[in-house]
């Protein structure tokens, strides 16, 4: 295995730190896989810009992926790996996290764009210093511009939007916050929160889509408690921000979604187990859910928990040994709003919905990203539906 050593001079770059940030423990060395000589890319045809029809009438498949897209890894090679796996899943929306590789970014805007022609590409940070937030947002269905009056509009954007390309006429399709609390080497990252509105064909879905503070050292009380407290302050943004950007939608009862790497272990609940992490901060899982549910007055719902069958806890890091619950979709989807519903959610290895996780390679899977993709297929409301167990603020969690 190719080791790099960092030297000291760039030890404190943004660069050398993200590199290094790659793996849980920091140590001055950096592993880089070997290249993707195994996996094999099948082309498919560009499938149709847009909704197949001007009904809400269809499936709405949504994919959530932590790419692992750092600088100096693979990036461009492993881009052409997502996006053949994407068309071939016939996703309507897709959001990334850690596309921090120029490269990579560039190969999936190249081989997405066509199909994907409604884009939030690039969030940058308001410190120059920093890395951009590593966000990527892509979708089928046209996406909703977003009133002035709502604050924070930033020109470090890239996209593809109604309005054009240019990062003017793209803000007008987005807000983006950076999180204001940070720790370690997430410092180097503009790690935020996303927002837009899609068009569902006349309804709009509120989404959010994030990447919250990492945790560092598991053997590290003070690391875990350091980290689990910077989350909870970034709880604390979001659910300002949600208000601020998307409150009169979501008081009427629109429909939203928050989706991401929201790095809080959420395995505990449903294998019944008590995580290190539990132990020593309490269920931040549930703690999770009744902060952010504050944002949400017709509530939000952990669907992986409400769909979950046969307790099955939804491990999703590492792919080289799973243990963890780290990526979420949270919903809150009254009946008065895009008249869908959660139908299904299950994991996908790089969003490869071809395959199912019994029968993947692992050694070649983890050269793709560290973390499982989450795949939930939104349906037309019917009696059918599931009575979601939502979250209003305040509800005690564990009680359910």
């Amino acid at each position: 295995m190719l080791r790099i050593r960092v030297p000291k001079s760039i030890r404190h770059s943004a660069l050398a730190a993200l590199m290094t940030a790659s793996g849980v423990a920091t140590t001055s060395c950096v592993r880089m896989e070997p290249p993707l000589a195994t996996l094999e890319i099948t082309e498919y045809p560009a499938s149709q810009s847009g909704p197949s029809n001007s009904r809400l009438d269809e499936q709405i498949r949504i994919g959530v992926l932590n790419t692992k897209m750092l600088p100096f890894s693979s990036a461009g090679r492993r881009a052409e790996v997502l996006a053949e796996r994407i068309l071939a899943g016939e996703f309507a929306v897709v959001a990334l996290s850690e596309v921090f590789s120029e490269s990579g970014r560039t190969r999936l805007v190249e081989l997405l764009g066509e199909s994907y022609p409604h884009r939030i590409e690039f969030l940058g940070s308001r410190k120059l210093h920093r890395l951009d937030s590593g966000l990527m947002l892509l979708s089928r269905y046209p996406l909703l511009p977003i009133p002035d009056t709502i604050p924070h509009r930033t020109l470090r954007v890239r996209g593809s939007t109604p309005a054009g390309s240019d990062p003017e006429s793209a803000a007008a399709y987005v807000r983006f916050e950076e999180f204001g609390d940070c720790a370690r080497f997430d410092c180097w990252a503009a790690k935020g929160i996303g927002y837009v509105r899609i068009d569902l064909n006349g309804s709009p879905l509120h989404l959010f889509f994030t990447h919250m503070q990492a945790s560092y050292g598991s053997d590290d009380d003070r690391g875990e408690r350091e980290t689990a407290g910077v989350r909870a302050n970034q709880r604390s943004e979001m659910v300002e921000f949600v208000t601020r950007v998307a409150g009169a939608g979501l008081a009427h009862g629109e429909s939203a979604l928050l989706v991401g790497d929201l790095n809080v272990d959420g395995s505990a609940d449903l294998t019944g187990g008590i995580p290190r992490r539990t132990a020593l901060i309490g269920d931040e899982r549930d703690a999770m859910l009744n902060q952010l549910a504050g944002a949400f007055p017709h509530g939000l719902s952990d669907t992986w928990r409400e769909h979950a069958s046969g307790g099955d806890p939804g491990l999703t890091f590492p792919v080289r040994s799973l243990h963890v619950r780290f990526d979420y979709v949270l919903a809150s989807l009254p009946p008065s709003g895009s008249g869908l519903c959660v139908g299904e959610i299950f994991r996908a290895f790089g969003l490869d919905t071809r395959r199912a996780p019994s029968a993947v390679e692992i050694d070649t899977e983890r050269q793709v990203t560290d973390h499982v993709g989450l795949v939930v297929d939104l349906v037309p409301r019917s009696a059918s539906c599931p009575d979601f167990a939502h979250v209003a603020e305040g509800d005690a969690v564990g009680a359910r």
